[in-house]
């Protein structure tokens, strides 16, 4: 089930999208620059909403369909 605050990522290399928070490795921080950025504490990798992933092992994944409704974008896996 989802809800209005799940933030969804896909680590780049293997394709997996998972739920950020799901994972013990999970932070997300606001930085000054007010971007969200995730990172993941085991790799030392993440992504921020500046950069739109490039650059990065990971990339956010959106969750709102065509009529703007929430979804769960691993079910499409």
């Amino acid at each position: 089930m989802s809800s209005l605050t799940d933030i969804y990522v896909r680590d780049k290399q293997s394709g997996r999208i998972h739920r950020v928070g799901d994972d013990q490795h999970d932070q997300l921080t606001i930085w000054e620059d007010g971007h969200l950025h995730y990172y993941n504490l085991q790799t030392g990798d993440g992504c921020n909403t500046r950069c739109h992933g490039e650059g990065y092992g990971y990339e956010f994944v959106t969750n709102v369909d065509d009529y703007g409704f929430n979804y769960d974008p691993r079910e499409e896996e």
